[in-house]
């Protein structure tokens, strides 16, 4: 967050694209993804999968404490063979945050977010502004 911003919860989700042709097959990305998640997930990240896939922090951010790490490194599985040599892959993140003001998201009983709703428990999702 920058310097001048008000106080939000972030959201992420997290795909694995490999390149058309590359020799990296559906398994070899879930164990990429799986090896991910154990990094995401740790106990003292601060992060965890709730609603639709998304990946939550559960603290709100503000322009002292404005970074959330995701993730530090990405390591190709030693079960990766000679095959994937090469061979390309994107991890492609999109982010959104909710202005803190008068939210708070839904938490399970040990305070972990489980995704962002309405008063009327509908899911909020992101909204793009288009200028005409």
């Amino acid at each position: 967050l920058r310097e001048d911003s008000e106080d939000a919860y972030v959201r992420l989700t997290m795909n694995l694209v490999k390149e058309a042709g590359s020799g990296i097959s559906d398994a070899d990305l879930a164990v990429l993804a799986a090896d991910l998640d154990g990094q995401i997930l740790a106990e003292d990240s601060g992060w965890n999968k709730g609603d639709g896939g998304y990946y939550y922090y559960g603290e709100k951010l503000d322009s002292e404490h404005a970074v959330a790490v995701f993730f530090e490194t990405v390591t190709i599985p030693p079960s990766w063979g000679n095959n994937t040599a090469g061979q390309g892959f994107q991890i492609v993140l999109q982010a959104e945050a909710i202005q803190a003001d008068h939210f708070e998201p839904e938490r399970d009983g040990e305070g972990n977010v489980l995704g962002w709703f309405d008063g009327e428990g509908n899911a909020i999702t992101a909204e793009s502004y288009v200028e005409p």
